[in-house]
């Protein structure tokens, strides 16, 4: 059980944010992927060389915050190693039917959707999810990639109030 006001700032983990590409996001709807990476546990990112690097430093207990560009934050997760593996990162060919991209295709039946790698992070618990009430977080955060510190005292004290923690 954590303590007031310590979800982000309680500890030595990391804090990643996981950009959702609300706005942007054609094929599928990014709805859909938002509901699809809480489904499935994950923080998933596509092609850009830089975030697969970032993504590979991520460890278990790490934090991942999921944020709704220009929305806020819409999940926090703990991150986890994915059953039966060693690892938390995740990297899947472009094609792959069990990418939440090409699931998401498939939900929304689309089949001329471009086909893209897809490189994820597992998320064991999610501590936070609210997809119509986000979490307020400034910047614009890039695909994947560290938190901005300077924002964790607030976050903290968002979700505390958020979960009702007194």
């Amino acid at each position: 059980m954590r303590s007031k006001g310590t979800l982000i700032t309680g500890g030595d983990q990391q804090v990643w944010v996981c950009n959702t590409n609300r706005r942007h996001r054609k094929f599928p709807s990014k709805l859909v992927l938002e509901d699809l990476m809480r489904e499935f546990h994950v923080a998933a990112a596509w092609p850009d060389p830089r975030k697969y690097q970032l993504m590979r430093k991520v460890e278990p207990g790490n934090v991942c915050l999921m944020f709704a560009s220009g929305l806020g934050v819409v999940g926090i997760g703990i991150v986890g190693r994915k059953t039966g593996s060693t690892n938390v990162f995740e990297s899947l060919e472009e094609g792959d039917p069990s990418q939440i991209w090409e699931i998401g295709l498939k939900r929304e039946r689309i089949s001329n959707g471009p086909k893209l790698p897809e490189w994820r992070i597992h998320i064991s618990e999610w501590h936070f999810w609210d997809k119509n009430q986000p979490i307020r977080y400034s910047g614009r955060p890039i695909a994947f990639g560290r938190a901005d510190a300077r924002q964790f005292p607030s976050l903290d004290d968002q979700i505390d109030k958020r979960l009702d923690f007194n």
